[in-house]
């Protein structure tokens, strides 16, 4: 029996690790997969009529989302979860997906009776100090799962070690950018762009950080500049779009007109 639901969890890992099932109780799963991390969680997905696949999720740098499964649960009427079946099963990885998907995080009295550590021995080395790569690689991921304020700690960890490293000043400025910490984007990337002029998505940001900030002139003299220093046309042209449509959005008609006719060349 024991088998026959191994089987049947590496299955449903390997098809659709997050995937809805239609008879879960909702109200559990409540909880987005990247809100997740260094958490034991139970997955939407019923293994048979009344068990659920549950375990550990945590973010490896290089693999993104990994969930390791554990073993089984049933939902109790007092609505905890109780572990069904052999406890001592193989170590089963996978990368999860789906940055929309919810899971259920089991409470520190559940994790009690499961009679669960705080994170698994096999975890351990993950908690070495990280390199400055895994840092920003860790950012990097965040920053496109649009939880940049998740983000943050990891890419500053990294600035203070090395703020030269590269493509770490984007990273950093587009995740206080995205978390309106305008002027701290603007204090890094005015450092940044004497130091690395040919990077087009520096000036993208900077420009973008006088824009929301109110500072028009430098806007467009930060885009100015990243026209100049572009030799693509087609990242010059996402340029030209994106302060274009600014200006459209902030009603100021002379400055659309005039950056409107700089994109008609493109």
């Amino acid at each position: 029996m024991f088998l026959k639901k191994f089987i049947h969890a590496i299955i449903f890992i390997h098809v659709g690790l997050l995937g809805q099932s239609q008879s879960q109780p909702s109200i559990l799963f409540d909880t987005d997969l990247v809100d997740a991390e260094n958490h034991w969680v139970v997955l939407p997905l019923k293994e048979n009529n009344d068990s659920y696949l549950f375990g550990y999720l945590h973010l490896d740098a290089y693999m993104g989302f990994v969930f390791t499964l554990e073993g089984f649960v049933t939902l109790e009427p007092n609505k905890m979860w109780k572990q069904i079946g052999d406890k001592t099963i193989p170590i089963v990885r996978k990368k999860a997906t789906g940055s929309c998907a919810k899971v259920c995080l089991l409470s520190l009295q559940n994790r009690e009776t499961l009679n669960l550590p705080v994170k698994p021995n096999w975890l351990l080395v993950y908690d070495e100090e990280p390199t400055l790569e895994i840092l920003i690689l860790k950012g990097k991921r965040y920053n496109k799962m649009k939880r940049s304020h998740l983000a943050i700690p990891y890419l500053e960890k990294a600035y203070h070690q090395d703020s030269s490293f590269k493509n770490l000043n984007f990273e950093l400025s587009f995740a206080y950018n995205a978390t309106r910490q305008f002027e701290k984007a603007i204090a890094i990337l005015r450092e940044a762009i004497p130091l690395d002029a040919a990077n087009v998505l520096l000036y993208s940001e900077l420009g973008y950080s006088f824009l929301k900030t109110g500072q028009f002139d430098a806007a467009e003299e930060v885009y100015y500049g990243g026209i100049k220093a572009c030799s693509d046309p087609y990242q010059i042209r996402d340029m030209l779009i994106d302060i274009t449509r600014n200006f459209y959005n902030l009603k100021d008609a002379s400055r659309f007109e005039k950056w409107a006719a700089l994109l008609k060349n493109y």
